[in-house]
This record gives C-alpha cells, sequence and structure tokens, in this order.
C-alpha cells in the first residue's frame, strides 16, 4: 500500500468537493517507481466531522460486495493509501483554505479529517485533448417497493417533485469535474424546472423519444474537448503530438458515439438488474419498521452476488438483452451485518441490523452512485463508462432518514401527478410507458459492452 510522505514535496490542487469527501489531484512528487500509483489517479480523502465508513471500512466493503455485482470494466479503479501523518492533512486543509472564496457555500470551512486512510480513485477527466466527458447518476432504474401499486410516478420523479416543493433557491458552486464524488455539479442542475426521469436510461434502448430526451439532458453537461494539455495526472507518452482541438465534425461524432452507447451498454441495465434484486432482498417494511434480528443468522435468505435471471412473474431486469452475469460468489453481506443484540423498537438506529438491513443499505449505495463516460477523440478507442462513488451506508445513521422520506412521498401524494401540477413542475416519468414496453418484453439492440 502507497504512503505519503511528508517530505516529498507534493502539490496538491482542489478537483471537486461533497459533502463527505474532497478530491484533489497530486502533483510534484519525483518520476520514479515508487510514486507511479498515483499515475491517472486522483485523491479522495474524508471531511472532518461525518458520520461516514471510513476509506478502510470502505475498500473493504467495495472489494466484497460491490464489485462482485460487476465486471471488472463497469468500476472505477480505487485503492486505499496512506495519508502519512499531520503533515499531509495540515497541507490538504491549507488548499482548501485558500480556494475558500471558490467552494460551494455551504462546503466552506470544512476541513480534510485527520485519518489514516485516504483513497486513490482512477481519474476519469480527459485523458487527451479531445476527449469528451460527462457524469450523471442514474438514481433509481428501478420503482420503490413501498410505493403506491397504482402510482403514476417513479421514486425518483416523487422524491425530485417534493424537493422542488421545499427547496429554497439552491447556493452557487463553481463549475468543477471530479471523480469519486458528483454531488456538486450534480446540485449545479437542480434548480431547473424539468425533472429527468431516469427510466430513460432503461427505455432508450428501444423509444427514439426517450433517447431525444437523454441526449438534450445530457449534451450540455459534456465537458467538450478542450485546447491545452492535458491533466499532469495523466502521462505525457499517453498524449498526442497534437493538441489541436477537436473538429465540429469529430465532436458530432462523439456525440452519435454517446448516443449509441445509450442504447446499447450493459453497464446501466446491469446496475438495474442489482437494484431489483437488492429490493427484492430487503422486506418493503424496512422503510417503516423494521423488526430485531432473528436469533440465528441461519434464517436470513443468503443475498445472491451473482445476478440471476428473473423468477417467472417477476419484472424483466431491462430492455437491453441481459448481460453476462458475474462469477458465482458466496453472500457476504451478513459479514457486514452487526451482530444480534437486544431487541428495538421500530425506526431505531439500534435495530438496523440482520442481512435484509444490509440489502436494504446496498441497495440506497446502488442507487446514489455516479457514472462516469470519456469518449476519446480518437474514434478507435473505445468508450469508457464506469461507475463510482459506491460507497457503504450508514444505514444506523441513515434510517430515519429513509423512512420519513418515504412516508412525505406516500402521504403527501407525490407518486402521483397532482403534485407535480400544483408545484408547478414539469415531469414526464417513464414508470408507466416503460411498464407497457416491459409487458410487451420489447428487446433492444443490445449486446453492446459496458464500455463501447
Amino acid at each position: 500500500m502507497y504512503q505519503l510522505i511528508e517530505e516529498v514535496p507534493y502539490e496538491f490542487r482542489l478537483v471537486g468537493e461533497g459533502a463527505a469527501n474532497c478530491v484533489f489531484e497530486v502533483l510534484g512528487y519525483p518520476p520514479d517507481p515508487t510514486h507511479s500509483c498515483l499515475q491517472g489517479n486522483l485523491l479522495r480523502v474524508a471531511k472532518a466531522g461525518k458520520k461516514s465508513y471510513g476509506h478502510d471500512e470502505i475498500q473493504a466493503y467495495w472489494e466484497s460486495v460491490v464489485r462482485p455485482l460487476f465486471r471488472p470494466d463497469d468500476l472505477v479503479r480505487q485503492q486505499l493509501v496512506k495519508l502519512g501523518g499531520r503533515r499531509i492533512v495540515s497541507r490538504l486543509n491549507a488548499v482548501l483554505e485558500n480556494e475558500e472564496s471558490t467552494r460551494r457555500v455551504d462546503f466552506r470551512g470544512t476541513r480534510v479529517a485527520e485519518a489514516e486512510y485516504g483513497m486513490l480513485v482512477e481519474d476519469m477527466r480527459q485523458r487527451r485533448p479531445g476527449d469528451l466527458t460527462l457524469e450523471f447518476k442514474p438514481k433509481w432504474l428501478v420503482q420503490s417497493p413501498t410505493a403506491p401499486p397504482t402510482a403514476t410516478r417513479c421514486r425518483n420523479c416523487a422524491r425530485e417533485v417534493l424537493k422542488k416543493c421545499q427547496r429554497q433557491p439552491p447556493p452557487p458552486s463553481r463549475q468543477q469535474q471530479s471523480t469519486g464524488n458528483a454531488e456538486a455539479s450534480q446540485e449545479e442542475h437542480e434548480g431547473e424546472t424539468t425533472i429527468l426521469c431516469p427510466l430513460n436510461f432503461i427505455a432508450c434502448a428501444t423509444s427514439a423519444d426517450s433517447l431525444a430526451t437523454l441526449l438534450a439532458h445530457l449534451l450540455p453537461r459534456c465537458n467538450p474537448p478542450r485546447l491545452g494539455p492535458i491533466p499532469r495526472s495523466v502521462s505525457a507518452a499517453s498524449a498526442p503530438a497534437s493538441a489541436a482541438a477537436a473538429s465540429s465534425s469529430s465532436l458530432s461524432l462523439q456525440h452519435d458515439r454517446l448516443s449509441r452507447w445509450l442504447q446499447t451498454n450493459t453497464l446501466l441495465p446491469r446496475l438495474r438488474a442489482a437494484q431489483l434484486t437488492c429490493s427484492s432482498s430487503s422486506s418493503p417494511s424496512l422503510l417503516f419498521s423494521l423488526p430485531s434480528p432473528p436469533a440465528s443468522s441461519s434464517s436470513c435468505r443468503p443475498f445472491p452476488t451473482a445476478l440471476s435471471p428473473p423468477s417467472p412473474g417477476r419484472e424483466t431486469p431491462h430492455l437491453h438483452r441481459p448481460p453476462s452475469p458475474p462469477a458465482s460468489s458466496p453472500s457476504l453481506l451478513a459479514a457486514h451485518a452487526p451482530p444480534p443484540g437486544p431487541p428495538a423498537r421500530p425506526g431505531d438506529a439500534g435495530a438496523f441490523a440482520g442481512e435484509a438491513a444490509e440489502s436494504l443499505a446496498l441497495a440506497m449505495t446502488l442507487r446514489d452512485c455516479t457514472c462516469f463516460i470519456r469518449i476519446p477523440a480518437d474514434p478507435s478507442q473505445p468508450v469508457e463508462a464506469k461507475l463510482a462513488d459506491l460507497d457503504r451506508k450508514r444505514g444506523d445513521v441513515k434510517l430515519s432518514y429513509w423512512q420519513k422520506t418515504e412516508r412525505e412521498l406516500i402521504e403527501g401524494g407525490f407518486y402521483f401527478d397532482q403534485r407535480a401540477v400544483e408545484a408547478g413542475v414539469a415531469v414526464d416519468c417513464w414508470l408507466g410507458r416503460l411498464k407497457t414496453l416491459l409487458e410487451r418484453g420489447e428487446d433492444g439492440a443490445g449486446g453492446g459492452g459496458g464500455g463501447g
């Protein structure tokens, strides 16, 4: 495991930040093999005063529970790194202090925690001048299992309408492109009146209207090919001799490649299948009342880390052709569940235990990840698309918030059309249309890899 050394004259540059973490580019290290792991990676560190798991626990969970659900190329690479002492943390905090005036208002004053570990995460920014990059949150690709059976809005659209009814104008933020946390860039667009339904990511395989909606939403958020040098964290040997900007024709080709990826990728259908598996593995009642765990863990149904075809009568996971499942491995969720304790009242933090509860936490992790896409200017190079931000959720801390949110959505009628009309929010939810497509058994072109 690499350790940041206090004596090395690292130069740290703030790339992005979210509520719980900061992401830095690391420069200034000697060009020798000792520091080779810093090449092409960014440094992610936790903020002080947060209730998240430590990076060592996050990494262990990612390796044992999250990674088996996906193909190796589906995930942004990450590895632990030792921070190497208080002086490193002090230097990182000095960068934050210098950037204070450009940071998002509600992030100002937050600092890096004094922790033993940070994380190196793959840099998904432009690798070469002319590359097109994009990040977005796929969110809920499956309806909430606790939604009313007659709901006309998916969980995400319902939640967005609720937020529009509650929200004050979002605080200003600067444009940042990051890996490991996309919260800032995502929230820059939250003041918009129109809501993007995430079910478009599934429906676009067969619907031209859905594809057009997605492109209208995503293309303005692309980082266009830029002039100038590549990031210094990327090997100079991998850069082309010419750094000229891509022509309009090559940019159009990149847009076409993005369109094709949206229609044929297996990454998002695989994510949806994992969400669907978690929804069926955790009892919907967990969002309202959580009984104490059974005395013996043997009564817990094992969580399948390999995705299986749906049972007869169950919803088909996606419109694309089903992706090949990863190799089967034993259930590991129980290993992360706290040991059974004394009986707890529904909603108590201590009630969050057992494999069903861990399955709920995993489901919430899968619903809050970020997808990064990089489309090279060179058409012979494949499209890269990977998921990040798959951190273990603190269910014992978050459960009451999850319960409160679901109650507000159901009791406030946000799963139905009328609340959106009252809020003056344009909602083009695909819940009903996607259900129709699934019932018809229509199949998309499919078969394209998650990266191409």
